[in-house]
């Protein structure tokens, strides 16, 4: 019959600190954020590089001049603005307020 050696003290070591990582992992809350739908219905370029827009039925979004996606996001805003179609806004901020001005922008879809 042939003997086992009892596991060394550095494997019982990695198998607590394994199931201690899951163990963590399974409960951390999941990434979270807000998404608000509406039609574009003003644009506004300040002079210090910031991008406000106003979405039909309350709220506007301010786009920080530092954001690097000010652009892109500009030129949906104004396309979405001149065919008058609809877009999501996500916002980093789980339960958002989509009728206060918001500057939080995490991206913007047209829809």
């Amino acid at each position: 019959m042939r003997k086992f050696k009892k596991p060394s003290t550095s494997i019982k070591a990695v198998l607590v600190c394994a199931a201690l990582a899951m163990s963590a992992a399974a409960t951390s809350p999941a990434f979270a954020y807000s998404e608000c739908v509406a039609k574009v219905s003003r644009v506004y370029l300040e002079n210090g590089g910031y991008v406000w827009f106003n979405l039909a039925g309350g709220g506007a979004v301010e786009i920080l001049a530092t954001n690097p996606n000010k652009d892109s996001y500009y030129s949906t805003l104004l396309t979405a603005l001149t065919t008058q179609s609809t877009v999501t806004v996500r916002l980093y901020k789980d339960n958002a307020n989509c009728s206060a001005i918001n500057s939080d922008i995490w991206g913007i879809w047209l829809n």
